[in-house]
């Protein structure tokens, strides 16, 4: 497998050592948001509940996969704020999308097809709390829409929030994509993960399909996905067929995923919140909450059949999250998911706990 990058990280001088900042460097301080998105501003956390804010921001010029610094800790537990992948040389079939902690101050990133050989931008944000908070990873083989148990029971009074994430192919073949997505429940203490090709085409967020026993994933006892999916099956599911819109079909891949999330003290959570829209803000024009921890992301192409992908993101508009500058997304835009042009009917649905 392939590596390279170039992080876009700014050094500095203070006291005759470094300090190792991003292009925004008011990501530290917390920005309250307009009096007009909020009713009231929210009380702040204990002061035994601290946070931090970490950005990470990578032009991974030989493609593949990377373990990229942070300029800010993740050592607590990281909450996802915002990320953002973007191919630098047009739309790709596809074969695999990650982003997660693998340190203190360091990510993993991975964004590619069969030969990792594309040149793409990965960037991230995530606000680190120190003083609370239990941490847990799973990992599972999966067809096109699958659920997993949290293997991490619910501690009291706490609400679950994703830390990082993968998502695999099977590594023979590149594929296009219809649907992706990881929608956390803490209800159920379950997570209900997509990644689909094909015509496949539920319904998203909360009116997506509850728990079925017969979609349950089969956790397993490793977290390398290098592991599993060089054995994933590349085009039958457990009973060899698949329902599609009008009919059934055996063209599903097997998927390999692995989830990192965590849960958090009701102390430190202001309220929650799922957006929905079919653009690239909220349809129902709702401010996006800047200080947010994702629950919950699923992005569909609309339009018939499976599309290339050359962009996908949630990116709230804290300072620095999913370094929108540096990415050149614009300020008024929240989501991206497109192919090379932006001519295809989209929906999204993202669930979002808002942060002290």
């Amino acid at each position: 497998m392939k590596s390279a990058c170039c992080t876009s990280f700014v050094f500095l001088a203070l006291l005759g050592g470094a300090a190792l900042v991003s292009s925004h460097a008011d990501a530290q301080s917390f920005r309250k948001a307009p009096l007009g998105d909020r009713p009231t501003t929210p009380p702040l956390a204990p002061p035994s509940l601290r946070t931090n804010i970490a950005n990470l921001s990578t032009d991974v010029t030989g493609g593949g996969t990377v373990n990229v610094g942070t300029n800010g800790s993740l050592a607590g537990t990281p909450i996802l704020n915002g990320f953002h992948f973007r191919f630098g040389n047009g739309d790709h079939k596809f074969q695999r999308i990650g982003l997660r902690p693998t340190g203190a101050q360091t990510a993993y990133v991975t964004y590619r097809d069969r030969k990792a050989d594309d040149r793409y931008k990965a960037a991230a944000t995530w606000i680190t709390l120190t003083g609370g908070g239990v941490r847990g990873e799973v990992a599972a083989k999966m067809w096109q829409q699958s659920f997993i148990k949290l293997p991490t029971q619910r501690p009291a009074n706490s609400r679950l929030v994703l830390t990082g994430f993968e998502l695999r192919f099977p590594d023979r073949n590149d594929y296009k994509v219809r649907m992706i997505g990881i929608w956390l429940d803490e209800a159920t203490n379950m997570a209900r993960v997509s990644f689909i090709d094909g015509d496949y085409s539920p319904a998203l967020g909360p009116a997506g399909p509850a728990f079925n026993p017969k979609q349950e994933a089969k956790i397993q006892p490793s977290l390398d996905l290098d592991r599993l999916s060089g054995s994933l099956s590349t085009d039958s599911t457990p009973d060899g067929w698949v329902l599609e819109p009008d009919s059934w079909t055996k063209s599903a891949p097997q998927a390999a995923v692995r989830i990192q999330y965590a849960w958090i003290p009701n102390d430190v959570v202001a309220g929650d919140l799922v957006l929905t829209g079919s653009q690239r803000a909220p349809d129902s024009g709702v401010t996006f909450p800047a200080r947010s921890g994702i629950q919950g992301f699923e992005f569909r192409y609309d339009s018939k059949g499976d599309h290339n992908l050359k962009e996908i993101g949630v990116m709230p508009p804290l300072p620095g999250a999913a370094t929108r500058t540096a990415s050149g997304v614009p300020a008024n835009e929240f989501v991206a998911f497109q192919d090379n042009n932006r001519d295809d009917a989209i929906k999204w649905a993202v669930k979002v706990v808002t942060v002290k």
